[in-house]
């Protein structure tokens, strides 16, 4: 399991996207980025510390969504709140070319809590998500971009829904199956840590690209960057920034 990562990252593109560590269990180191949705987690406990089984059992059990429904509850509302000022957004875009800073700061705290709230959730970290927007220690947050000249054009499709989901129907439908799959990876993870107290790099390495992948469609989505996201699970640092697939966006 500990190459299924690079042996799926190196079929695809290199990421815009990287989730990185120190101090964590996560063999991953940050790579050099363009300004666009970057996933970072750092966790307290040193690298050799072992994850709580305990956590590990009630994931077996199915008891750990239980422990997630709060967290669960307020990411829901988050994100419905966010989609609407997100379609607010477009609107504004496509009047102004413009999206509202104060806007762009709740949309920013959705990402974060749920990023926050999947990464417990998936096993990526042990530390139960504060009840906080703004946690001073919090040991996973989502780097969002600041559009600074969105596309007046990509705002007009979003403003219609269909033509930026047609778009994205590949990813989608891509994510879908990943989705599964993750859910799998990570049911046997739990099992593995609860046998064995240890979690293999590789299921790590996986879980933390699908959640890479969905937050670079979401900032796509959302208008947070007109960079059309790359088909990849790479989660591997590299010493050379990634070369950018940008999408041709329609003309306004």
């Amino acid at each position: 399991m500990h190459g299924l990562a690079q042996v799926l990252g190196s079929w695809f593109m290199p990421p815009h996207c990287m989730l990185h560590a120190a101090g964590c269990r996560l063999p991953l180191a940050p790579r050099l980025l363009p300004p666009v949705a970057r996933l970072a987690v750092q966790c307290p406990s040193p690298p050799e510390e072992t994850p709580n089984r305990g956590f590990a059992a009630t994931g077996v059990f199915l008891i750990k969504a239980i422990l997630a429904v709060p967290h669960l509850a307020i990411m829901a509302a988050l994100q419905g709140l966010a989609s609407i000022l997100i379609y607010v957004g477009f609107w504004l875009v496509a009047l102004t070319g413009q999206y509202p800073t104060g806007m762009l700061s709740l949309i920013n705290t959705a990402f974060q809590w749920s990023a926050r709230g999947w990464a417990w959730i998936a096993g990526i970290e042990d530390v139960y998500p504060p009840f906080d927007a703004e946690p001073p220690k919090a040991s996973v947050s989502l780097e969002l971009p600041t559009p600074t000249n969105p596309s007046k054009g990509w705002a007009v499709s979003g403003i219609f829904l269909v033509p930026k989901l047609i778009v994205l129907i590949p990813h989608l439908v891509a994510l879908a199956v990943l989705t599964i799959v993750a859910g799998l990876v990570m049911w046997w993870g739990f099992v593995v840590v609860l046998f064995s107290g240890r979690l293999p790099g590789g299921i790590q390495d996986f879980l933390a690209s699908i959640m890479q992948w969905w937050a670079r469609v979401y900032a796509w989505w959302a208008g947070l960057t007109d960079d059309y996201p790359p088909f990849t699970l790479d989660a591997r640092p590299s010493a050379e920034p990634p070369k950018r697939a940008r999408a041709k966006a329609p003309t306004s």
